[in-house]
């Protein structure tokens, strides 16, 4: 006839406190995403190094691509190459957004300069593509991996694709 009250709001009908469980269960949510990211810094996500290992595949490739021309040099001698930025179909180089690269190589390429951008003209800009120039040199014969990283910028009719901290790798041959 009359309503129950009850003594203890934060109580179920068998007594115990339900700020115990939920306190129990957000414990167990953050403890639970603190293991699988722990996994996941371990690499336990990544391809086993062993003998099939794939090479790690860029997502944003769909969106350009990096050319250098030439791609085969002489040994000892001063080269100037050519390095190409061409969007994707439908997409443009974006001439308002401030391109940076850095240049890095682990073999014997030695670099007149190593920091191109586009606010001191290094980098040219067209419509479709963009390019820059590098003199190098190459000590040794073989294939020299040539690192670019930094930032960059295409653009389609309705949006823009901003790539910061880009790495791209280019194979470079010295005869």
């Amino acid at each position: 006839m009359f309503p129950r009250v009850e003594r203890y709001p934060f109580t179920n009908h068998w007594g115990f406190f339900m700020k115990r469980q939920i306190k129990t269960a957000i414990f167990a949510i953050i403890l639970g995403s603190f293991v699988i990211s722990c996994g996941r810094a371990n690499g336990s996500d990544q391809p086993k190094a062993g003998g099939d290992a794939e090479k790690a595949v860029d997502p944003d490739a769909k969106f350009y691509s990096f050319t250098l021309t030439p791609t085969a040099v002489n040994a000892g001698e001063k080269t100037k190459v050519t390095v190409t930025v061409v969007p994707a179909t439908g997409y443009k180089w974006n001439k308002d957004y401030p391109a940076k690269f850095t240049v890095s190589s682990e073999g014997d390429l030695t670099f007149s300069a190593t920091e191109f951008k586009s606010s001191r003209k290094d980098i040219v800009k067209q419509d479709k593509e963009a390019t820059f120039a590098l003199d190098l040199v190459a000590a040794t014969a073989g294939p020299h991996p040539l690192t670019l990283k930094g930032g960059f910028s295409v653009c389609n009719e309705t949006s823009c694709k901003i790539f910061r901290k880009k790495v791209i790798t280019l194979n470079l041959d010295v005869n």
